[in-house]
Formats: C-alpha cells, sequence, structure tokens
C-alpha cells in the first residue's frame, strides 16, 4: 500500500512534471493523448511498487478524469502545466 505522501507526489511528478504540453492541451479532446498522459502519469507510481491492481484504478480513474473534465475547474491547480495556457485562450476568445 502506497501512503499519502507517496501517492501526492507521484501524482505532482505524473501531472506537472512529466506531462508534456501537448497532453496538457490536447487530453481533454483527444483519448489518444489522455491515453499517453496516463501511461507517463503511472511511471512515477512504479517506484512505490503498487499492486497491478491497485495502478489500473490509478491511471483508470485518472484517465477519466482528464478525458471527460471530471474534476471541477476550482479543483485544478491554478499556475501549473496546461492550466494558464487554456485560461490565456478562454480569455482571449471573450
Amino acid at each position: 500500500m502506497i501512503d499519502l505522501a507517496a501517492q501526492m507526489f507521484a501524482h505532482a511528478v505524473g501531472d506537472y512534471v512529466i506531462q508534456s504540453d501537448a497532453m496538457a492541451t490536447r487530453k481533454t479532446s483527444s483519448s489518444w493523448w489522455t491515453l499517453a498522459h496516463v501511461v507517463t502519469y503511472g511511471l512515477p507510481f512504479l517506484v512505490f511498487a503498487p499492486s497491478p491492481a491497485a495502478l489500473a484504478v490509478i491511471v483508470g480513474t485518472h484517465f477519466a478524469i482528464d478525458r471527460w473534465r471530471l474534476a471541477p475547474p476550482g479543483e485544478r491547480a491554478p499556475g501549473l502545466r496546461g492550466d494558464h495556457r487554456h485560461r490565456q485562450r478562454a480569455e482571449h476568445r471573450a
């Protein structure tokens, strides 16, 4: 079992350090880009050796959350990779 601190660390590395700009901007409109993102997102979790079932739940739920934007906007971390570009585009269109 992975403790909470390890989960948070792996999540931060997978979601904000490893994620490319292309993944950040395209993952909500393309399952291919979402899949590429969750595969790389899952890599830091392997350091903590979760069971295959736990890893499947981690990347599976992350796929659904990112692909279909299930996280409320207030739950997204402002100023991190991808976030400011989306906001700038929205403001530019308005």
